[in-house]
């Protein structure tokens, strides 16, 4: 074989020797990035569960602190949902003193992830679901979001029922 053939043959082997690692280094970062979404969306999903424990123990509402209540016109009205006077996080007392909080949890590998609770009341026939009016069952709901790792920006939502 002549020398130019065989540059021929060492350039073609250069050449698909190259893609061959454009290739490998594509399917690396491919799954770098697939594993961050899965620790965000593990990291997230545990941030939930860690605040809905957070939420559900804390008193059915503020008027159950201190005494029984047996009627659902003595517990706090719909449009009354949320912390009480003078109420900031964390001394939180009832459950839906949480309803429309926000705040910031940072991780140490991940950075931030947004937290937001809602909390209403509910009804046994359409659990979850919110209710214009009082009863002894509330649902609060915890989105997490605003973390760059999740998936597509995905909000994690996880919900609980709290009876009285």
């Amino acid at each position: 074989m002549s020398a130019r053939v065989q540059y021929i043959l060492i350039l073609g082997a250069m050449m698909l020797l190259s893609q061959l690692a454009l290739s490998v280094s594509g399917f690396i970062l491919g799954m770098q990035d697939l594993s961050y979404d899965n620790e965000a969306n593990l990291a997230a999903t545990s941030l939930a569960q860690s605040v809905l424990r957070e939420v559900a123990a804390k008193n059915f509402d503020e008027l159950t602190i201190n005494k029984k209540v047996v009627s659902t016109d003595s517990l706090t009205t719909v449009a009354s949902l949320g912390p009480d006077l003078g109420e900031t996080y964390p001394a939180f007392d009832d459950l839906d003193d949480f309803n429309g909080h926000t705040r910031t949890i940072a991780t140490d590998r991940l950075g931030d992830f947004t937290v937001n609770v809602t909390v209403n009341y509910t009804t046994s026939a359409l659990l979850g679901a919110p209710s214009g009016t009082r009863t002894f069952l509330k649902a609060a709901i915890v989105t997490i979001y605003g973390n760059p790792y999740l998936a597509q920006n995905q909000n994690v939502v996880m919900n609980t029922i709290v009876s009285y």
